[in-house]
């Protein structure tokens, strides 16, 4: 169970040791709910599942059901000393980068995107529904295996920081496209260009 004292390679253990598992999990879900829904053509299916793994960690994953295939989409969270706190993987490898977001950009987004929410799974439930892509560009270098980062997501900016050593995105504050500073908009529309820089693009629903 992931807990406010473990360090990041603890953290990255039990996300390694977890993800599989709740991703096999969904996709079985995913394939029941299929069988009983049988979308047409051009319909889609989206529904929330809460999880309690055996290591007592708790999941939320999203599945949406096509004709053609099935998604789904998982996030981790606890909550760390300052509050809630998201965790997931994006990338194919269990060695790929972390998105770690923490409880000041939740924060910041339910109040930003007025989203006028409560209760924490609303607000993870609400983020994961709005931002299926994930654009991050390195901005400078800030420390030793440090840089800040500027990503793109469906829904406007967020800024926080990558480890390059630990391999980790800590995703620290959202703001809405109407907020940003003229240099920040160059660097989004900078971004959009580079769209297809496979190395920093993320894309849901194969994850969150």
């Amino acid at each position: 169970m992931i807990v406010p004292s473990m360090n990041f390679e603890e953290i990255r253990k039990e996300l390694q040791k977890e993800l599989p598992i709740i991703l096999r999990k969904a996709g079985y879900v995913a394939d029941d709910l299929a069988k009983v829904l049988k979308p047409k053509r051009d319909e889609q299916y989206v529904r929330y599942f809460d999880y309690l793994s055996k290591y007592k960690n708790k999941w939320i994953y999203r599945v949406l059901i096509t004709k053609k295939r099935n998604y789904f989409s998982v996030l981790l969270y606890d909550y760390d000393y300052k509050g809630l706190r998201g965790l997931t993987m994006m990338g194919e490898s269990l060695d790929d980068y972390i998105f770690m977001f923490t409880s000041h950009f939740f924060k910041r987004y339910n109040e930003r995107r007025k989203l006028n929410l409560i209760k924490p799974n609303d607000i993870l439930k609400a983020f994961m529904e709005d931002n299926l892509t994930f654009e991050v560009l390195p901005l400078e270098d800030i420390a030793p295996n440090m840089e800040s980062i500027f990503c793109i997501t469906n829904t406007g900016t967020i800024l926080g920081t990558a480890d390059t050593k630990l391999k980790l995105y800590r995703m620290n504050t959202f703001l809405t496209n109407d907020m940003l500073h003229n240099d920040q908009t160059k660097i989004a529309a900078q971004l959009m260009e580079e769209f297809n820089l496979e190395r920093l693009h993320y894309s849901v629903p194969d994850f969150i």
